[in-house]
Protein backbone atom coordinates (compact mmCIF):
# COMPACT_ATOMS: atom_id res chain seq x y z
CA UNK A 1 0.00 0.00 0.00
CA UNK A 2 1.53 3.39 -0.58
CA UNK A 3 2.20 5.59 2.57
CA UNK A 4 0.60 8.75 1.61
CA UNK A 5 2.28 10.64 4.50
CA UNK A 6 5.44 9.40 2.49
CA UNK A 7 3.79 11.19 -0.42
CA UNK A 8 3.42 14.62 1.51
CA UNK A 9 6.21 13.97 3.29
CA UNK A 10 4.56 14.34 6.50
CA UNK A 11 5.23 12.40 9.50
CA UNK A 12 1.78 9.99 10.96
CA UNK A 13 1.28 13.08 13.27
CA UNK A 14 -0.06 15.22 11.16
CA UNK A 15 -3.12 17.42 11.70
CA UNK A 16 -5.85 17.99 8.55
CA UNK A 17 -4.82 21.24 8.42
CA UNK A 18 -0.86 20.51 7.97
CA UNK A 19 -2.55 17.83 5.10
CA UNK A 20 -3.91 20.51 3.59
CA UNK A 21 -1.78 23.13 3.85
CA UNK A 22 0.98 20.91 1.93
CA UNK A 23 -1.05 19.47 -0.73
CA UNK A 24 -2.03 22.95 -1.78
CA UNK A 25 1.38 24.16 -1.64
CA UNK A 26 3.16 21.04 -3.66
CA UNK A 27 0.01 21.51 -6.16
CA UNK A 28 0.64 25.18 -6.81
CA UNK A 29 4.75 24.52 -7.32
CA UNK A 30 3.79 21.25 -9.46
CA UNK A 31 1.43 23.21 -11.22
CA UNK A 32 3.67 25.70 -12.47
CA UNK A 33 5.39 25.38 -16.57
CA UNK A 34 8.33 23.21 -16.69
CA UNK A 35 10.93 23.74 -19.14
CA UNK A 36 10.87 20.29 -20.48
CA UNK A 37 8.29 17.48 -21.30
CA UNK A 38 9.65 14.78 -19.11
CA UNK A 39 9.56 17.52 -16.13
CA UNK A 40 5.87 18.80 -17.32
CA UNK A 41 5.00 14.42 -17.33
CA UNK A 42 6.73 13.69 -13.89
CA UNK A 43 4.79 16.73 -12.77
CA UNK A 44 1.32 15.58 -13.72
CA UNK A 45 2.30 11.72 -12.39
CA UNK A 46 3.33 13.63 -8.89
CA UNK A 47 0.04 16.02 -8.81
CA UNK A 48 -1.82 13.13 -9.46
CA UNK A 49 -0.14 11.09 -6.69
CA UNK A 50 -0.54 14.16 -4.37
CA UNK A 51 -4.49 14.93 -4.84
CA UNK A 52 -4.87 10.66 -4.33
CA UNK A 53 -2.66 11.24 -0.75
CA UNK A 54 -5.02 13.99 0.37
CA UNK A 55 -8.31 12.45 -0.73
CA UNK A 56 -7.55 9.25 1.44
CA UNK A 57 -5.75 10.82 4.24
CA UNK A 58 -8.70 13.16 4.44
CA UNK A 59 -11.45 10.78 4.18
CA UNK A 60 -9.64 8.13 6.01
CA UNK A 61 -7.92 9.76 8.42
CA UNK A 62 -8.93 7.24 11.45
CA UNK A 63 -8.08 4.75 9.36
CA UNK A 64 -4.42 6.21 8.84
CA UNK A 65 -3.89 6.82 12.11
CA UNK A 66 -4.20 3.83 13.95
CA UNK A 67 -2.75 1.65 10.84
CA UNK A 68 0.89 0.49 10.55
CA UNK A 69 1.22 0.45 6.42
CA UNK A 70 3.80 1.76 4.51
CA UNK A 71 7.02 0.22 6.25
CA UNK A 72 10.08 1.73 5.57
CA UNK A 73 11.53 -1.63 4.95
CA UNK A 74 12.32 -3.56 1.78
CA UNK A 75 14.24 -5.85 0.08
CA UNK A 76 17.52 -4.24 -0.98
CA UNK A 77 18.94 -7.11 -2.71
CA UNK A 78 19.96 -6.21 -6.35
CA UNK A 79 18.41 -8.59 -8.86
CA UNK A 80 20.57 -9.13 -11.48
CA UNK A 81 19.02 -6.60 -13.90
CA UNK A 82 19.65 -4.10 -11.20
CA UNK A 83 22.94 -4.79 -11.22
CA UNK A 84 23.51 -4.59 -15.01
CA UNK A 85 21.71 -1.31 -15.00
CA UNK A 86 23.81 -0.18 -11.75
CA UNK A 87 26.73 -1.09 -13.17
CA UNK A 88 26.06 0.13 -16.47
CA UNK A 89 26.63 -2.56 -18.54
CA UNK A 90 22.78 -2.33 -19.95
CA UNK A 91 20.88 0.51 -20.65
CA UNK A 92 17.51 0.73 -19.33
CA UNK A 93 15.83 -0.09 -22.57
CA UNK A 94 18.15 -3.24 -22.87
CA UNK A 95 16.93 -4.08 -19.52
CA UNK A 96 12.94 -3.84 -20.24
CA UNK A 97 13.76 -5.24 -23.71
CA UNK A 98 15.06 -8.97 -21.75
CA UNK A 99 12.62 -9.04 -18.70
CA UNK A 100 9.95 -8.86 -21.52
CA UNK A 101 11.16 -11.65 -23.47
CA UNK A 102 11.38 -13.17 -20.05
CA UNK A 103 7.89 -12.73 -19.22
CA UNK A 104 6.77 -14.79 -22.32
CA UNK A 105 9.69 -17.39 -21.33
CA UNK A 106 10.30 -19.81 -18.69
CA UNK A 107 13.86 -18.41 -19.43
CA UNK A 108 16.27 -17.05 -16.82
CA UNK A 109 16.95 -13.32 -17.24
CA UNK A 110 20.55 -13.92 -17.44
CA UNK A 111 20.27 -16.36 -20.01
CA UNK A 112 18.12 -14.34 -22.65
CA UNK A 113 21.20 -11.20 -21.83
CA UNK A 114 23.70 -13.58 -22.64
CA UNK A 115 21.90 -14.65 -25.59
CA UNK A 116 21.47 -10.98 -26.63
CA UNK A 117 24.96 -10.55 -26.09
CA UNK A 118 24.13 -7.16 -23.87
CA UNK A 119 26.62 -8.79 -21.42
CA UNK A 120 29.21 -11.64 -21.79
CA UNK A 121 29.59 -14.72 -19.44
CA UNK A 122 32.36 -13.48 -17.60
CA UNK A 123 30.52 -10.36 -16.68
CA UNK A 124 27.41 -12.74 -15.81
CA UNK A 125 29.85 -15.12 -13.36
CA UNK A 126 31.15 -11.61 -11.84
CA UNK A 127 27.46 -10.07 -10.96
CA UNK A 128 25.90 -13.46 -9.88
CA UNK A 129 29.05 -13.43 -7.23
CA UNK A 130 28.43 -9.50 -6.69
CA UNK A 131 24.81 -10.68 -5.83
CA UNK A 132 25.57 -12.21 -2.20
CA UNK A 133 27.83 -9.34 -1.25
CA UNK A 134 24.74 -6.93 -1.26
CA UNK A 135 23.08 -6.90 2.01
CA UNK A 136 19.40 -8.26 2.09
CA UNK A 137 17.65 -5.19 3.48
CA UNK A 138 18.12 -1.98 4.58
CA UNK A 139 15.76 0.22 6.69
CA UNK A 140 15.34 3.03 4.23
CA UNK A 141 15.02 6.73 5.98
CA UNK A 142 15.91 9.21 2.76
CA UNK A 143 12.78 11.17 3.14
CA UNK A 144 13.05 12.11 -0.21
CA UNK A 145 13.56 8.60 -1.24
CA UNK A 146 10.06 7.61 0.19
CA UNK A 147 8.48 10.45 -1.06
CA UNK A 148 9.48 10.08 -4.97
CA UNK A 149 8.71 6.35 -4.38
CA UNK A 150 5.33 7.38 -2.82
CA UNK A 151 4.66 9.33 -5.57
CA UNK A 152 4.80 7.23 -8.38
CA UNK A 153 7.80 9.02 -9.89
CA UNK A 154 10.63 6.82 -9.09
CA UNK A 155 10.38 2.26 -8.92
CA UNK A 156 11.59 0.69 -6.16
CA UNK A 157 13.94 -1.40 -8.10
CA UNK A 158 15.92 2.26 -9.33
CA UNK A 159 15.34 3.56 -6.04
CA UNK A 160 17.69 0.34 -4.64
CA UNK A 161 20.31 0.84 -7.28
CA UNK A 162 20.33 4.85 -6.45
CA UNK A 163 20.66 4.62 -2.66
CA UNK A 164 23.44 1.92 -3.68
CA UNK A 165 25.28 4.29 -5.36
CA UNK A 166 24.96 7.17 -2.96
CA UNK A 167 26.96 5.29 -0.55
CA UNK A 168 29.67 5.46 -3.00
CA UNK A 169 29.06 9.30 -4.48
CA UNK A 170 29.29 12.74 -2.81
CA UNK A 171 25.76 14.15 -3.01
CA UNK A 172 22.73 12.83 -2.20
CA UNK A 173 19.77 10.41 -3.65
CA UNK A 174 17.98 13.39 -5.29
CA UNK A 175 21.65 13.86 -7.10
CA UNK A 176 22.27 10.64 -8.41
CA UNK A 177 18.41 10.11 -9.26
CA UNK A 178 19.37 13.41 -11.54
CA UNK A 179 22.68 12.35 -12.66
CA UNK A 180 20.88 8.92 -14.00
CA UNK A 181 18.43 10.73 -15.87
CA UNK A 182 15.59 9.51 -13.70
CA UNK A 183 13.86 12.30 -12.07
CA UNK A 184 14.14 16.25 -13.75
CA UNK A 185 16.26 18.88 -11.30
CA UNK A 186 13.03 20.86 -11.74
CA UNK A 187 10.33 18.46 -10.22
CA UNK A 188 13.24 17.82 -7.15
CA UNK A 189 13.18 21.48 -6.77
CA UNK A 190 9.46 21.78 -6.76
CA UNK A 191 9.10 19.03 -4.33
CA UNK A 192 11.15 20.71 -1.71
CA UNK A 193 9.15 22.53 0.54
CA UNK A 194 10.75 24.26 4.02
Amino acid sequence: MTNHFHALKLDKSADASSIDEITLRLTERLSQPFNSTKATEQAGIALQAIRHAHEELSSNRNAYEHSSSGSNKFNSKLRLGQLCLASGMITLEQLKEAVQEQQNSDRQLGEILLEKQFISQEELDGLLIGQELIAPDEEVSDALALQLMALGLVAEDLMIIALLEQRFASGGVGDTLVRRGWIEEDILAALKID
